[in-house]
């Protein structure tokens, strides 16, 4: 909570360097441990006003996906694993209503729980559409595992 007061305190006095560095430090306590709902309301901070970071940094990382996860996931998901963390994606996926499989976009292994979870549900008629759908997404290893899997 204390870096969400400092970002607020630093946007009304204008400071959007020290605004961005205190939203920035947030983002890598998230990454790990502490509420995660921060996440909206640091969004909420930064929209009220008309600043915009000036950094490449976790806060202009984590408006791009905010604003457009499926984007950010095929064009930065690599980046967003490294600086923004698996909780926080998770996070924002799951708030933003948007089906699982996306989070393959992010990381294949890392998120591979939620997206078998969800191809399986959403194929449960014809499970040969998961292996299609790995293949697809130019993931044949987890194509093969799952034929291997329903085979044994």
């Amino acid at each position: 909570k204390q870096y969400l007061e400092a970002t607020r305190l630093f946007l009304a006095g204008e400071d959007v360097d020290k605004a961005e560095d205190s939203s920035n430090y947030l983002i890598h306590l998230l990454k790990k441990s502490g509420n995660l709902s921060d996440i909206l309301t640091l969004k909420e901070l930064w929209n009220q006003g008309l600043h915009r970071p000036n950094k490449h940094g976790g806060l202009s990382l984590l408006q791009s996906l905010l604003q457009n996860p499926e984007d950010t996931a095929r064009k930065r998901g690599s980046k967003c694993v490294e600086i923004l963390g698996l909780r926080v994606i998770r996070f924002v996926i799951k708030h933003r209503n948007i089906n699982q499989t996306i989070l393959h976009s992010f990381c294949k292994t890392s998120f591979h729980e939620e997206v078998m979870e969800e191809l399986v549900m959403e194929n449960a008629d014809n499970l040969a559409k998961v292996v299609l759908w790995f293949i697809t997404n130019e993931d044949n290893e987890h194509a093969i595992d799952f034929m291997v899997g329903r085979i044994s």
